[in-house]
C-alpha cells in the first residue's frame, strides 16, 4: 500500500529523503497508477531527471564534505561530541592525525588517538593561534598555583622565575592570549 510505503518513509528519515526514498516513491506511483488515467511518459521523465539532479548533488555533496575532511588533517580542531549513553557533550581539542572514511558513509576524524564523528566539529584553529593559546593557559595555570602577592614569600622564587622565563620567550603575538 502507498499510504503505508510513505509512511515508512517518513519515520524513517523524518522530513529529509533519499535518493532510495525518491525511487521507492516513484515505484509505487508506477504500481498503483490508475489504469484508466496512466501517468504521461514525459512525467515519468521529468522525474527521473530530478532523480539523476537528486542523485547528482548528494554525489557532489559528499565529495566536498571528503575534501573538507581532508584538508583538516594537520589542523587544530576543537570537537563537540555527546556521549550516547549520558546525553552530556564535552570538548575535545587537539590535531587531526587523520581522517578515516566508514562503510556507512560517515567521516571520522583522529584526535588525541580517538575516533570523532566529522559532525562533531566546532571550530578549526589556526596553528599559530592554537599554540599562542596553549601557552597562555599554561601561564595562567602555573600563575594560579602562587598565593596571592601578600602572601608570596623567598621560597616562589623559583616558580616565579619559571613562569617569567616562559613568558619572556613568547612572541608579541603570543604574549596578547595571556591575561593581564
Amino acid at each position: 500500500d502507498i499510504s503505508e510505503s510513505s509512511q515508512q518513509t517518513e519515520k524513517k528519515s523524518g522530513s529529509n529523503l533519499d535518493k532510495d526514498d525518491f525511487l521507492l516513491l516513484l515505484v509505487k506511483q508506477m504500481q498503483y497508477q490508475d489504469p484508466l488515467e496512466p501517468t504521461d511518459n514525459t512525467e515519468y521523465v521529468a522525474q527521473l531527471a530530478t532523480f539523476s539532479q537528486l542523485e547528482a548533488m548528494l554525489g557532489m555533496q559528499d565529495t566536498q564534505k571528503n575534501e573538507m575532511a581532508n584538508g583538516l588533517v594537520g589542523k587544530y580542531v576543537i570537537l563537540k561530541p555527546t556521549d550516547a549513553t549520558t546525553g552530556k557533550t564535552t570538548y575535545v581539542d587537539g590535531k587531526v592525525d587523520y581522517v578515516m572514511y566508514q562503510e556507512d558513509g560517515s567521516v571520522m576524524l583522529s584526535v588525541n588517538d580517538k575516533l570523532y564523528n566529522l559532525d562533531t566539529l566546532d571550530t578549526v584553529a589556526d596553528s599559530d593561534y592554537y599554540e599562542a593559546m596553549g601557552y597562555a593557559k599554561s601561564i595562567e595555570n602555573m600563575l594560579d598555583q602562587l598565593p596571592d602577592l601578600e602572601n608570596i614569600t623567598g621560597s616562589y622564587e623559583t616558580a616565579i622565575k619559571q613562569i617569567r622565563d616562559l613568558y619572556d620567550g613568547l612572541t608579541d603575538y603570543q604574549k596578547g592570549f595571556v591575561r593581564d
